[in-house]
């Protein structure tokens, strides 16, 4: 049996002593046989603490009640290492296809407008 706790502190936010922002605590638990159940559970706080977090917000902390947890750990990390590769070639693709784009719509304008001049001043 596996159990996990996920706790999230209350934090405020101050930027040059001027309050900005607070967040409320939180806490989420999982208990369960499964450990794929388990690794889900992780790596969405995994993925929040280390890509959502917003300034001055303190992350979630972890509390296992459970031997093993060092497997399951290594085996999240894994997974959301992965998710955030594919997160980035899918960005990088689509980067590259708005590049390609553009190019050949300016591409396309400087032949319009070759075309326009040269219309224009060869006769």
């Amino acid at each position: 049996m596996y159990t996990v706790i996920a706790y999230k502190p209350d934090s405020d936010d101050y930027c040059r002593g001027c309050y900005m922002a607070s967040y409320k605590s939180d806490m989420q638990w999982k208990d369960t046989k499964d450990k794929k159940e388990v690794i889900d559970f992780l790596s969405y706080f995994f993925i929040y603490n280390s890509h959502y977090l917003n300034t001055g917000e303190h992350p979630y902390e972890f509390t296992y009640l459970t031997n093993n947890f060092d497997s399951i750990i290594q085996e999240t990390q894994i997974l959301i290492k992965e998710e955030i590769r594919v997160i980035i070639e899918q960005e990088n693709k689509e980067k590259r296809e708005d590049r390609e784009r553009e190019q050949k719509e300016l591409t396309n304008q400087e032949i319009r407008e070759f075309k326009r001049l040269k219309k224009k001043y060869v006769k």
